[in-house]
């Protein structure tokens, strides 16, 4: 299955979220997608896990995929101002990138029981997309800011930048 459906579904998803933003609906779909996941996080607990050892590749999955990509746009509003959840996002792209590598590196060179391979799994994880964030991103988003900090002085705010903008992980521009 091609990976790109997923970011199309991401990138619809965004789209949804920009129409419903300000609709008066949009308290019921919070409510309903928050007690729609809340019973599928306890089936999933009840029925000994979270689609593990299904076909990723199911009509039974598709649905979920779907609705997750429904569901985002109502449930984001409940979560866009938590500092857990942006520290959260932080992660998205170096889990995104490392963890494949650890998947495999688990399951073929590491001898453990089954169950300790998914702990592991997500300890290395998020220890390596720490580090990723640590030695690469941020020297290179220092680096970036310098760029165009020289290149935008005294030209105002830096394209696509709000004046109230904090990342979990701020880089300060100085502007002479």
């Amino acid at each position: 299955m091609p990976i790109f459906v997923f970011f199309i579904l991401g990138h619809f998803a965004f789209l949804l979220y920009e129409k419903i933003k300000t609709a008066p609906h949009i308290n019921f779909g919070e409510r309903f997608f928050a007690a729609a996941w809340a019973v599928i996080i306890a089936f999933s607990f009840y029925n000994g896990g979270f689609l593990l050892g299904y076909e990723y590749d199911g009509w039974v999955n598709w649905c979920l995929y779907l609705f997750t990509t429904l569901s985002i746009p109502y449930l984001f509003p409940l979560t866009r101002d938590s500092k857990f959840d942006n520290f959260l996002g932080e992660f998205s792209y170096p889990v995104y990138l490392i963890h494949p590598v650890i998947i495999q590196f688990e399951f073929q060179h590491v001898a453990v029981p089954a169950a300790l391979h998914y702990v592991n799994i997500i300890i290395d994880v998020f220890l390596l997309s720490y580090l990723m964030i640590r030695w690469i991103d941020r020297p290179i988003n220092k680096i970036r800011a310098r760029i165009s900090g020289a290149a935008w002085a005294g030209s105002g705010p830096l394209p696509g930048a709000s004046p109230n903008q904090e990342s979990v992980f701020p880089v300060k521009l100085s502007r002479n």
